[in-house]
């Protein structure tokens, strides 16, 4: 488990994903299945190198209603923060 100085001690990262070459889809499905396996509030760490997901990853979070609340697009290696809200 890894805290985030902004976040609560409630608040926890579950599941850390890497995907570096890896097209948006595989990131969609994986992000499914771990949404899934995970608790109510606890976070996804998401890495990836695809310019896509910026767009891709925070719309399937709208369409699935979980909250990006976390991301760095700054560099070659995107990371995002997804928490699961159900």
């Amino acid at each position: 488990m890894i805290l985030l100085n902004n976040m609560s001690s409630n608040e926890k990262i579950s599941v850390v994903l890497e995907f570096i070459g890896k097209e948006c889809f595989e990131i969609r499905l994986a992000l499914m299945k771990t949404m899934k396996d995970i608790q109510i509030g606890d976070i996804v760490k998401v890495m990836t190198d695809n310019p896509k997901s910026r767009t891709n990853i925070s719309k399937w979070c709208r369409m699935n209603s979980h909250e990006l609340f976390l991301s760095d697009t700054s560099g070659v290696i995107n990371i995002y923060f997804i928490k699961r809200k159900y």
